[in-house]
C-alpha cells in the first residue's frame, strides 16, 4: 500500500481472497501467534487504518468454500473460525500457539 501511495495513488483498495486469518496452526505450520495476527484483535476499518488502505475487504468464508467447491468438506477452516478439525490433544499445547511470549513452535522468543 505504500509503494502505491508513493507512486501517487490517492486511493488504494485491498481485496483478499481468503477471509481474515484470526487464529493460529497448531499443527506445526509456522505462523504468527494468535496475539500477532492483526484480525484476531482488530475490526476490519482497523486493518485497513494500519495497513494504510482506503478500503479492505475480505472474502467470506461461505464464498471461500464456494470457490474450492466440492473440496471444501476437506478443507480445514481453523485459521478463520478457531474451530480446528483434529482435536488439540492438551489445551496447553493450543494455548502456547496463542501467546505472544512463546515462539509458534512453543519455543521462547529470543
Amino acid at each position: 500500500m505504500q509503494m502505491a501511495r508513493e507512486a501517487g495513488a490517492r486511493k488504494v483498495f485491498f481485496a483478499s481472497a481468503a477471509p481474515p486469518v484470526r487464529f493460529p496452526n497448531v499443527y506445526g505450520i509456522d505462523m504468527p501467534t494468535r496475539a500477532e495476527l492483526i484480525a484476531a484483535s482488530h475490526s476490519i476499518d482497523e486493518v485497513a487504518r494500519t495497513t494504510g488502505a482506503t478500503t479492505l475487504a475480505y472474502l467470506s468464508l461461505d464464498g471461500l468454500q464456494r470457490a474450492i467447491g466440492s473440496s471444501a468438506d476437506r478443507f480445514c477452516r481453523a485459521c478463520f473460525t478457531g474451530e480446528y478439525a483434529i482435536p488439540v490433544p492438551d489445551a496447553t499445547i493450543k494455548l502456547r500457539f496463542e501467546t505472544a511470549d512463546t515462539h509458534p513452535a512453543g519455543t521462547p522468543r529470543a
